[in-house]
C-alpha cells in the first residue's frame, strides 16, 4: 500500500474510532456494558490500523482517541489521556512485534501488556492524585480487568474483519 493510501486508511480508521467512542452518547447502554462494546470496537480499530497502515499511524490514532474521550467527558482527568494513549500504544506495539505469531497469542499478549501498563500507570497516578473513593474505584475498574477482555476481543474482531475485506483490490 502506498503512503498516501495508508494515510487515507488511517484517517478513515480514526473516524471509525471516534464514531465508535461517540456511541455512548447516543445509545442508552449501561456504563458497565458500554466499556466492553466500545472498548472492543476501539481495540479492533487499532488492530486494523497497525495491520493495514503503519505503527506510526496506529500510534497517532492511539493518541487522538483518548483526547476525544476526554473531550466527551469519558476520561475525568487530563493525565488519563496520556495513560490510555500509552496503553493503546503498548497494544499496537505488541501486535506489531508478534506479527509472526498466531492471532490468539497476539491477542492475549497484547491484551495482558496493555492491561498491565494501565493498572501500573493508574496506581502510580493515583499515588499523586487524591480522588474520592467512588471515582477512583470507577476509573480503576474501567482501566482494569475489562481491558483484558476488550483488547482480546478487539484483536480477534479486527482480525476477523480484515479477513473479510477485499484488500489490495483495484
Amino acid at each position: 500500500m502506498k503512503q498516501h493510501q495508508k494515510m487515507v486508511t488511517g484517517a478513515l480508521l480514526l473516524a471509525i474510532a471516534l464514531i465508535a467512542q461517540s456511541l455512548r452518547l447516543v445509545l442508552p447502554i449501561p456504563p458497565f456494558v458500554v466499556i466492553f462494546i466500545i472498548g472492543s470496537l476501539i481495540n479492533a480499530t487499532l488492530f486494523i490500523a497497525v495491520k493495514t497502515t503503519s505503527l506510526k499511524i496506529a500510534a497517532l490514532i492511539s493518541i487522538i482517541a483518548p483526547i476525544a474521550a476526554y473531550a466527551q467527558g469519558q476520561l475525568p482527568l487530563i493525565p488519563l489521556i496520556a495513560l490510555v494513549a500509552l496503553g493503546n500504544i503498548t497494544l499496537i506495539t505488541a501486535i506489531y512485534m508478534l506479527r509472526d505469531k498466531t492471532i490468539l497469542a497476539r491477542a492475549i499478549t497484547a491484551a495482558l501488556s496493555k492491561t498491565a501498563v494501565l493498572i501500573i500507570g493508574l496506581k502510580i497516578l493515583l499515588s499523586f492524585i487524591q480522588l474520592p473513593p467512588q471515582i477512583a474505584a470507577a476509573i480503576s475498574f474501567a482501566l482494569g480487568w475489562p481491558q483484558i477482555i476488550t483488547a482480546t476481543a478487539g484483536v480477534i474482531l479486527g482480525n476477523t474483519i480484515l479477513k473479510r475485506l477485499p484488500l489490495n483490490s483495484p
